[in-house]
């Protein structure tokens, strides 16, 4: 059986319900929205060009108490706060706007309003006449608060939504026209890929297609990626005009600088890495160091163009090989792969001969005995002589090279023949006087010679110089293991 209700409420039949909360202004406020909103500031908007200002050299007015709460001062304010303040919208908007005081332009503006223009109304949806949340924009720190090398604008005539082309006019326009135009219509804000802008003295629209805070030759890591930034007219000096291709009959630009080809980035420096599925992975000799199997590939790459190999790998797994390596490039934390990948990220980690990698699938499996330890000298020479191992020691680090015999510009034989059962610093001294040879040093490291068995070691003739040892010892202190002796560990016990 239904069982039907009278509904109560302020607007009810009823009507014998407590009225709801009201907000200062008359506008109803349910306590969900008061509670989403605690930190907000509730503003209602206004549109900007209605209020007789001329120059819109800027994007919003603030009355002076919501300017206030919308500069909140943090370790990342940079020190021009004061002057303007960057806001968003509390949820669903990726605009950043900016905000200068009411007051300066001597705009009356009520406490509970904000002046926006109507560009930016458009590209953050923000309706007319009502009231929306807004919060500080607080930048994730300096370094990534990126000031804009070169932006990407797609242009169309501004009324050609709704017309026919062979009805519209052919239309002429200076590139270097709308290049200014841009520089002082975005100085000092963030711009946002998507954000479209009216040029009204022009007759265009613009299109924000692309923003990149780094020039195309340092653009290469796997991680890189510019969604918006700030406009520096002294730093972003490249603006790249293209006509939206549907106006491309109608509208010619003059002058227009086309962007960089990418695949020019792609030449030197990086080894195009085809998987066993017929996927090319262009990817940068630095990223790839920590994989002693494709050394040869990665030497040639700093010399020569259009450098590529083969893996044995199917690409969907060399693509997570390839943000592991790139987070030990980086000095940050891998990623938490599901452990389904763990077994193919290893067979691919042993693929490569990437030590890192297989270390960290041993973990991630839970049968991780760790290599790096102490041996005795007794143990280094049985492995050498009896088991086939190549175990190097340089200034008491153990360093297992078998797999970079394969790949030793010098050859496989040079480092049996005079390195082997003895302290092979000097020889390392000899023949790396290059820093490119210490990248190499942590990836081959498997441990320290036990402090007992240090003079036991035959040294070479010549003893590698002091300048040799300290920068060796610099660059490998944070990740060789201390070494105890059997004194202190007894000690411990």
């Amino acid at each position: 059986m239904v069982n039907f209700k009278v509904s109560r409420g302020a607007n009810s039949l009823s009507g014998n319900a407590a009225a709801p909360e009201v907000s200062q202004d008359g506008e109803y406020v349910n306590k969900k929205m008061l509670k989403e909103n605690e930190d907000a500031v509730s503003l209602k908007v206004v549109a900007l060009e209605k209020l007789g200002l001329t120059r819109m050299t800027y994007d919003c007015l603030l009355p002076t108490g919501a300017f206030a709460s919308l500069s909140a001062v943090s370790e990342n304010t940079t020190p021009t706060m004061n002057t303007f303040c960057f806001f968003t919208l509390e949820k669903h908007s990726d605009v950043v706007l900016k905000g200068v005081r009411a007051a300066n332009f001597d705009i009356a503006l009520k406490e509970n309003e904000v002046a926006i223009v109507k560009d930016l109304r458009i590209n953050a949806h923000l309706g007319e006449d009502v009231v929306h949340s807004f919060l500080p924009f607080v930048s994730p720190g300096p370094e990534k608060m990126d000031i804009l090398h070169d932006i990407i604008i797609e242009v169309r005539p501004l009324d050609n939504d709704n017309r026919d082309s062979e009805s519209v006019a052919r239309a002429t326009v200076d590139a270097k026209d709308i290049e200014k135009t841009a520089q002082t219509r975005f100085e000092g804000r963030f711009v946002s890929i998507g954000e479209v802008f009216a040029f009204e003295a022009l007759g265009l629209k613009a299109r924000i297609v692309e923003t990149n805070s780094l020039p195309i030759e340092e653009r290469v890591g796997i991680k890189y990626h510019c969604f918006r930034g700030i406009v520096d007219v002294a730093e972003t000096t490249v603006f790249y005009i293209q006509t939206a291709p549907r106006d491309e009959e109608i509208l010619k630009v003059l002058n227009a600088r086309s962007p960089p080809n990418e695949e020019d980035m792609f030449v030197k420096n990086f080894v195009h890495v085809h998987t066993n599925d017929e996927e090319v992975f262009p990817v940068h000799m630095n990223v790839l160091r920590p994989c002693v199997a494709l050394t040869k590939f990665i030497r040639s790459a700093a010399s020569q163009s259009n450098v590529s190999c083969s893996v044995d790998i199917e690409s969907v797994i060399f693509d997570r090989v390839l943000l592991f390596l790139t987070c030990i490039r980086d000095k940050e934390k891998p990623p938490n792969y599901d452990l389904r990948l763990t077994e193919s990220l290893a067979g691919a980690a042993k693929a490569l001969h990437c030590a890192p990698l297989l270390d960290y699938c041993n973990t991630r499996l839970g049968s991780y005995i760790s290599r790096l330890r102490e041996y005795t000298w007794e143990e280094i020479m049985r492995k050498n002589n009896e088991e086939q191992a190549v175990l190097l020691v340089i200034d008491y680090m153990v360093l297992d090279v078998k797999n970079w015999l394969p790949e030793h510009p010098g050859g496989d034989m040079i480092i049996p023949a005079q390195s082997l059962n003895k302290d092979a610093s000097t020889h390392f001294e000899l023949y790396h006087s290059s820093k490119e040879s210490f990248l190499y040093l942590k990836h081959f490291y498997v441990g320290e010679i036990c402090e007992e068995d240090r003079e036991r070691i035959p040294k070479s003739d010549a003893l590698p110089s002091r300048e040799f040892l300290k920068m060796l010892r610099d660059y490998c202190e944070d990740f060789r293991i201390p070494v105890e002796s059997k004194a202190k560990k007894k000690q411990f016990f």
